[in-house]
């Protein structure tokens, strides 16, 4: 059981900025920067699976500089896969099997302490994320290896001054069961974390369309926020959407796909080869929640369709309402912008509401028009690609259900 703690003597270490943090991935450290100039984000989650060790010291200095909280996360998330940090971060002597981080001795707990105090200080981190390994069901030397790591990172986090964040990555055999998933949040939550940082795995597909999968993901959530200390979504996404509305305080989005849920793939080395090839761009729509192709299936649309569809941001100024339309009009570099702006946006609003309850209204009202915009698309006799319709509403309803089964617990949320 969680237990409720909103008068807990740790709360002056709340130190989690509430609203859209960038997760960084494949080449979004530039885009991190810009955005941040632009006001869009209140922190940077870097990755060691995604730079290198002296390029974090660099790019932390610079989003520090920008008014944003800087945090890494280790990502022993798959501790002994083919695919590790990058150069300079000498994380590797603990990329070890989770029955032998359960066991370190107390001199490697000691040496790993020490290495995220300076990982921490040399990349200008406002806390520490504990390194975690992926849940598995009927795995408890995972839960023991977690519970390690954690109590190496509180004691660097400690040594340094800083909040410690505990990282909870449930890995899809736990997501199948509200048992195992109450076991899971009970582990974690019995350490003396300063905030929690969920990430969920969902299975196939580049979005969850389950509705029950979705529902199970808010509820656990809202478990955690229960506790009185703040919740970041990682692994985010276009699903940020739901992060307030769940009673998370933050979200971490990156532009690609397969960052919006925690996808043990990004850290397994591929066969060379294959590729996206030259795809047209997907320009993002705030009114679709999902995306369309540029030019072509915008340009489609009726003037009325297009103007529900349009969502002006910085990044794709050359896309109107009204034609000419040309695939020149939005370089596809910068629909990665324009999808972290637009995301961030609804996030900053959402978050800035002050109450899961009034973000969970509002994000049900953007989602069931979403549906209905891209209902009326399809009633009109245009399809548009990728299943990008295939959520919205599995996404509302799983807002209706997760108030109704929690509706003392958002009663509880109110007064936090």
């Amino acid at each position: 059981m969680l237990i409720r703690s909103a008068t807990s003597c740790e709360r002056w270490r709340f130190k989690l900025k509430p609203g859209f943090w960038h997760q960084c991935g494949d080449r979004s450290q530039t885009i991190a920067l810009e955005q941040l100039k632009l006001g869009n984000g209140v922190g940077v989650i870097l990755s060691p699976r995604d730079l290198t060790y002296a390029n974090a010291k660099l790019r932390g200095k610079q989003y520090e500089a920008h008014g944003a909280s800087v945090l890494v996360d280790p990502q022993f998330y798959l501790p002994t896969s083919s695919l590790g940090p990058k150069d300079g971060w000498d994380l590797s002597p603990f990329h070890l099997p989770a029955a032998k981080l359960a066991k370190l001795s107390p001199t490697a707990v000691s040496a790993l302490s020490r290495h995220l105090a300076a990982i921490s200080k040399a990349c200008s981190c406002s806390g520490i994320i504990a390194p975690a390994v992926i849940l598995e069901a009927g795995h408890p030397e995972v839960v023991d290896a977690n519970r390690v790591l954690f109590a190496a990172a509180k004691t660097a986090g400690d040594s340094i001054g800083v909040p410690t964040y505990c990282c909870i990555p449930v890995g899809h055999s736990v997501v199948q069961s509200s048992a195992e998933i109450a076991n899971a949040l009970a582990a974690a939550t019995s350490n003396t974390s300063s905030g929690w940082l969920l990430a969920w795995e969902f299975g196939a597909g580049r979005l969850p369309a389950s509705t029950s999968a979705v529902q199970a993901f808010g509820s656990a959530c809202v478990a955690l926020a229960t506790s009185g200390k703040p919740v970041l979504h990682l692994c985010a996404g276009p699903l940020a959407i739901l992060s307030p509305a769940f009673g998370c305080k933050a979200a971490g989005v990156c532009h690609s796909q397969n960052t919006w849920k925690l996808d043990r793939s990004r850290f397994i080395k591929k066969k060379k080869g294959g590729g996206g090839g030259d795809a047209p761009p997907r320009y993002f729509s705030s009114g679709l929640w999902g995306t369309l192709v540029f030019p072509d299936e915008y340009a489609a649309l009726t003037p009325s369709q297009r103007a529900a569809v349009h969502t002006p941001t910085p990044f794709s100024l050359g896309v109107r309402a009204t034609p000419p339309f040309n695939r020149a009009q939005l370089p596809k570099w910068d629909t990665n912008k324009h999808l972290l702006f637009a995301i961030g946006n609804r996030v900053k609003k959402l978050t800035a509401l002050g109450s899961a309850r009034a973000a969970a209204v509002a994000a049900k009202k953007d989602l069931d028009s979403a549906a209905g915009l891209h209902a009326s698309i399809a009633a009109s006799g245009k399809v548009l690609k990728d299943e990008t319709a295939a959520y919205q509403q599995a996404w509302s309803k799983s807002i209706e259900l997760v108030l109704a089964a929690h509706k003392n617990d958002y009663d509880f949320l109110d007064l936090l």
